[in-house]
């Protein structure tokens, strides 16, 4: 393989879809423990202007102990940089660029595909009420909704899945057939938690149950016209809460759709779902309804709500969407016929 070599550092992107390396020596690495280390190496004063993806075999000398180990990595972003002094730096004792694969198997730990949908673009100069609200717990809601031009059909989606801040599986919502948009909400360890039940018509609205509680005094009842955009709802213990939307503009200028929980005749937000670029689900867009994005909780949010009425009647809130583009989709296929 041609390389092209000119004298300044190479700054490497440490791969996102690695969580663990297996060095020659019988430890693990991870990431977390050498990312500062890895994005700041300096690798004999060259840097390759036309890199390829290829195999690296290295000898890394981290501290006193100096390990090697095999990475297949993409370097086709790379860039000159000035070290930092606090910065660890790696010294590169050998590196040797090759375009086939080894013959030894390289063990390598591979993170969930679905730790892909969130983004390294930061979200705290575009949450709402930004001074008062201080960002706790994080989720993303991976539910795709559906685009502007459709036929007004029920949403195919049957699962949505909300995901921690590190891939991995919070709550699951499962649709048991396409007509229907009664969903049950389900932990990976405890079960399911919160059943949601619809009702065909006006003046119906949606009923949440709790189903750990014995008895009827866990229905949560859901408040709001049908086409209305902000949805209430009212706990077990008669607080009252409700869902409305808001945008901002994000540092570029864009604008970021947000979706704010709070309680009742309250200015202070518990939660709020950003959908702006790098947050909503990926593949989606700004035209897109129901679609999902990072749920992001108050500190204090669940002192107030329970964290799974957060979850059930955000998701209630994207069926609206749903429902309300179907609507408009069925209406203007209404006038053109007529």
């Amino acid at each position: 393989m041609a390389q092209n070599c000119v004298n300044a550092p190479l700054k490497l992107s440490r791969p996102s879809y690695l969580s663990e390396i297996h060095p020659s020596d019988g430890t693990t690495l991870r990431p977390e423990a050498y990312r500062r280390s890895w994005q700041n190496a300096m690798y004999n004063n060259k840097s390759f202007a036309n890199p390829e993806e290829s195999q690296a075999a290295s000898a890394f000398k981290i501290g006193e102990r100096t390990s090697t180990f095999s990475i297949v990595t993409d370097i086709n972003h790379c860039q000159p940089f000035e070290p930092d002094p606090s910065d660890t730096i790696v010294e590169v004792v050998h590196m040797d660029f090759k375009n086939e694969i080894p013959e030894k198997a390289i063990d390598v730990g591979v993170r969930p595909a679905s730790a892909s949908i969130f983004s390294d673009t930061s979200t705290t100069t575009t949450l709402l009420d930004a001074p008062n609200f201080h960002a706790g717990t994080m989720f993303h809601v991976a539910q795709r909704g559906i685009g502007a031009c459709r036929l007004p059909t029920p949403s195919s989606e049957l699962v949505t899945q909300i995901f921690h801040e590190d891939g991995s599986v919070a709550y699951t919502s499962t649709r048991a057939k396409r007509s229907s948009g009664n969903a049950v909400l389900s932990h990976p360890k405890l079960g399911d938690l919160c059943s949601t039940t619809y009702s065909w018509g006006p003046g119906r609205p949606p009923v949440l149950k709790l189903l750990e509680g014995q008895d009827g005094s866990d229905t949560v009842n859901i408040n709001g016209k049908w086409f209305s955009r902000t949805t209430g709802f009212t706990t077990p213990d008669g607080r009252l809460f409700e869902w409305s939307y808001a945008s901002m503009k994000d540092p570029n200028g864009k604008r970021v759709n947000i979706i704010a929980l709070r309680e009742k005749d309250s200015k202070y937000v518990l939660a709020q779902l950003i959908r702006g670029e790098g947050t909503r689900t990926e593949g989606t867009s700004r035209c897109t309804a129901g679609n999902g994005g990072q749920l992001v909780l108050d500190q204090e949010a669940t002192s107030h709500v329970d964290e799974v009425l957060i979850i059930a009647t955000c998701l209630v809130m994207l069926k609206k969407e749903i429902d309300r583009r179907r609507g408009a989709q069925a209406a203007v296929i209404a006038g053109a016929v007529s």
